[in-house]
């Protein structure tokens, strides 16, 4: 019998597992059955590496932008960025570097996969363990198996992991992305810097749905300036082969492209047979409460088992927590709002707390939101901006930043959030910046 067996490779597992680590009276298993193959690391290094390839690129051409006898530079080789990302994943040699200490410090590491049943009371099968624990611990990463969609078959369209782990063929001139969530946002970026035709797809009002629809515009602005079409409010309807592409119907009209690119697949329809056990995915993902319960009063879900986006940054958070929550170390309740994340854009975007939609629902016209716009720095053609969203005492409620100091800008305003610093302090320290020059609406 565990005191608790976490379920799923790749880092929100990892991270799950080395905080029970910490834990020396209780015995944890962790299911990790990707560690035999490449789990979760190819798409995080993939990501990492591309936003550092382009993020090299447009600082070459900033210099460049300096010099008025400067040529244009080439279009960046996203090839050679896939190459160095799988390089790094084969370099860890399978997660060895970090699940050797795992091990070594009592947990019974697993590398098999498994499935839910119910003998004598839940337990989780694995091809040679039956696994009891009054919790369980589901921390995502799993890949969904490909299938058919609309009528297409899986080899006649991209998947994130498919397009993480396999060759890709860059000739194609014209790509279509669904969905417009961090991921796709990022990938339609990346394309349109190499010069491709990109076609991102909603059925939203804008991208980023959750986000207040300000700063999703000026993102969407930002993507349209860089030749990226955004097709909102357009679910699309139907896909079929043509010898010239795939032909995309939509409400509206119908369009052709050479590749298609399924950002976020639901799960398979029955993930570790949790129908067996009463847990359905009515919308392609498990429903939990405030503390990450499921519906079975056993078995809590993170990372991408959950709706909404799927961040690593925010999946590690999630992991951390339910791991010292479900061993009995009481940690402070679960707060969105203390986490910021954001996308690895160039430039990036980044948030912390609320969303003025979000405050005004809870404060009501008695919030103030500042927004701040930087002066234009030599080299760049972008100017940071910056929201502010003020409680009715000048308190912080979010912060929301897109620019090339949106990641340091957000993590020094968390800290003196955290720390309860007064407004004019934090005004202070973004003085540098911003030159703070107030506009509150």
């Amino acid at each position: 019998m565990y005191d608790l067996v976490i379920i799923g490779a790749g880092v929100a597992g990892l991270v799950a597992a080395k905080t029970a680590v910490k834990v020396k009276t209780k015995r944890v298993a962790w299911v990790c059955p990707e560690t035999k193959g490449q789990g979760n690391w190819p798409k995080e290094s993939f990501r990492a590496h591309w936003h550092r390839f382009i993020s090299l690129q447009q600082d070459y051409q900033s210099i460049q932008s300096l010099s008025p006898e400067s040529s244009p530079s080439n279009a960046i080789d996203l090839t050679q960025s896939q190459r160095w990302s799988q390089q790094v994943s084969q370099d860890r040699q399978c997660l060895g570097d970090d699940l050797a200490p795992v091990a070594a410090n009592g947990i019974d590491l697993i590398a098999e996969a498994g499935k839910f049943s119910l003998s004598s009371g839940l337990l989780f099968q694995t091809q040679s363990r039956r696994l009891r624990s009054p919790f369980y611990l589901l921390t995502g990463e799993e890949s969904p198996e490909p299938e058919a969609w609309f009528n297409l078959s899986p080899e006649d369209y991209y998947s994130l992991d498919r397009l993480h782990l396999d060759p890709w063929d860059f000739s194609p001139q014209t790509w279509a992305i669904t969905g417009a969530t961090p991921q796709a946002i990022e990938l339609a970026q990346y394309l349109a810097l190499a010069g491709k035709t990109v076609h991102l797809f909603t059925r939203n009002a804008h991208i980023l749905p959750t986000e207040d629809s300000s700063l999703a515009h000026l993102l969407q602005a930002y993507l349209e300036a860089l030749g990226v079409t955004i097709w909102i409010d357009s679910p699309i309807l139907n896909l079929k082969q043509r010898p010239e592409g795939i032909q995309i119907r939509l409400p509206t009209q119908t369009l052709t492209s050479q590749v298609i690119v399924r950002v976020q697949a639901p799960l398979s329809k029955n993930p570790l047979n949790l129908e067996a056990i009463g847990l359905t995915l009515p919308s392609g993902r498990l429903s939990v409460d405030a503390r990450f319960r499921t519906q079975h009063p056993q078995i809590y879900a993170c990372g991408s088992w959950l709706k909404g986006y799927h961040l690593p940054s925010l999946a590690k958070d999630e992991a951390q927590w339910l791991s010292r929550y479900l061993l009995q170390q009481k940690p402070a309740e679960f707060d969105y709002q203390s986490i910021a994340y954001g996308l690895l854009t160039i430039p990036p975007w980044y948030r912390l707390g609320l969303t003025e939609t979000q405050a005004r629902q809870r404060y009501g016209d008695r919030i103030t939101v500042v927004s701040k716009i930087a002066d234009l720095v030599p080299g760049e053609s972008f100017r940071d901006e910056l929201k502010l969203i003020l409680d009715p005492r000048a308190r912080i409620l979010g912060a929301h930043w897109f620019g090339r100091r949106a990641r340091s800008g957000i993590e020094m305003i968390s800290l003196a959030r955290h720390q309860r610093q007064d407004l004019d302090l934090v005004m202070s320290l973004l003085e540098p910046e911003f030159g703070i020059s107030e506009t509150p609406t």
